[in-house]
């Protein structure tokens, strides 16, 4: 179970984040020093989905053999808490899966975003296609003079690399270019509520209690 490495996420030393103040929505980059390319060949041998990419269909958070990579965004998750100022007990993954794109092949994930969750993420395992975001206040751009019509672009975008881990409220959409590059690009995204005590520090008429239910819980 991924619970059994909330001891040691709180406890880890992780490098100060990048934050990019997009649109102005924060969007948090952290990087890890770790090598985990190794886990690639595990990612291979899960059972995938074919859409505009390939997507597997079990979480992979509670499996243990991915508790390396998952210890890093588990600790990334309590800074994020900590370090926004969240009234919660904590940030917990209630769904991961990895995607895969082969090499020179187009492939891509189409424009969306993510229901049900307060944040998203993804962990790169290799570099590739970019992940790009769309300014959520495009209206701006009906008060824009013609003359600046040039100088406003309504995306944003990140380039993956091995470590790089992004954290974006799941609301904001998203998407990722083409994978042309001549090597497989590998990642695990996932979704992530706040669990515990909810607004109980804050409010008095919007509080909640949330605990996590994985299906190895039932």
């Amino acid at each position: 179970m991924y619970t059994i490495y909330s001891a040691i996420n709180i406890c880890m030393s992780i490098p100060e984040p990048k934050i990019h103040k997009f649109f102005p929505v924060e969007v948090v980059e952290y990087r890890d020093s770790a090598d985990l390319s190794s886990m690639i060949h595990l990612l291979e041998n899960e059972s995938f989905t074919e859409h505009s990419a390939f997507s597997s269909v079990k979480d992979l958070h509670t499996d243990n053999r991915y508790a390396q990579v998952f210890n890093f965004i588990n600790a990334s998750l309590e800074d994020y808490r900590t370090r926004f100022k969240l009234d919660c007990d904590r940030l917990e993954i209630s769904s991961s899966w990895t995607n895969h794109s082969l090499p020179n092949s187009g492939q891509n994930h189409k424009f969306h975003r993510h229901s049900m969750s307060l944040l998203s993420g993804i962990y790169y395992f290799t570099g590739g296609a970019s992940l790009g975001f769309e300014d959520p206040m495009t209206p701006r751009v009906m008060n824009q003079l013609e003359v600046l019509r040039f100088d406003y672009a309504p995306f944003e975008f990140i380039d993956p690399l091995p470590g790089k881990l992004v954290l974006f409220p799941s609301w904001l959409y998203h998407w990722t270019k083409p994978h042309v590059d001549n090597f497989d690009r590998w990642n695990i995204s996932f979704n992530v509520l706040p669990t515990g005590k909810i607004n109980h520090n804050m409010a008095t008429d919007s509080t909640a209690h949330i605990k996590i239910i994985n299906d190895t819980d039932q």
